[in-house]
């Protein structure tokens, strides 16, 4: 672990050290580029990426990446955020960007709480009670429902007739007495769907 570091600090410069949760790496912004935070912070992450992809072939490894912030602890404990909450919702990427977080970043905390479990099961309860590949099939159905697609893309995505879609779409609603074309109701199955996937996975 300790040549890794080395080897990161002389291809990266910086500051890079050990934490109980992985490698942490420190590097200064200068002033001229907060105003373009995004764009220097994606230029910094394809440098790392490509030293990194050297350090560790081979080895499975998430990138947690924050905003630019004045405190060291503020940068951590974002970074650490964005490679821990991230993989949830996006498995199939390698680094996760701290602003990207959106939402999750408020309900990660919730999710693990007696209040995040109420909320979940007021929503989803009826999906929940007795686990299926039957119930796993609805709520996955509805969570492409709730995506916002046209009704046809969405069928398309589940290999599904148009007509089997509105079907399920009317029996979900039924099953969990809610109105889906209600934005309010959508927003709050979204948010239980979500708090699902993170007390599931974190």
């Amino acid at each position: 672990m300790d040549t890794a570091i080395d080897f990161l600090f002389s291809c990266l410069g910086g500051v890079a050290w050990y934490t109980g949760h992985g490698i942490a790496i420190l590097q200064h912004c200068p002033p001229k580029a907060t105003s373009q935070a995004r764009y220097y912070a994606m230029a910094w992450v394809d440098k790392v990426l490509k030293v990194t992809g050297d350090v560790f072939r081979g080895i499975c490894y998430t990138i947690g990446i924050s905003a630019i912030h004045g405190e060291i602890k503020t940068v951590y404990r974002q970074a650490y955020e964005a490679a821990r909450v991230g993989p949830v919702f996006y498995p199939d990427k390698q680094e996760h960007y701290w602003h990207e977080l959106g939402v999750s970043r408020l309900l990660a905390e919730l999710a693990q709480s007696p209040a995040g479990g109420a909320f979940i099961f007021d929503y989803l309860g009826p999906l929940l009670d007795k686990p299926s590949a039957r119930n796993e099939e609805w709520l996955r159905t509805l969570t492409e429902i709730l995506s916002g697609d046209s009704m046809t893309v969405i069928a398309e995505r589940l290999y599904i007739h148009a007509k089997t879609l509105a079907f399920r779409k009317r029996k979900l609603a039924k099953m969990l007495q809610v109105n889906l074309d209600n934005p309010e109701e959508r927003l709050n199955m979204a948010i239980a769907l979500k708090l699902k996937q993170l007390r599931e996975k974190l």
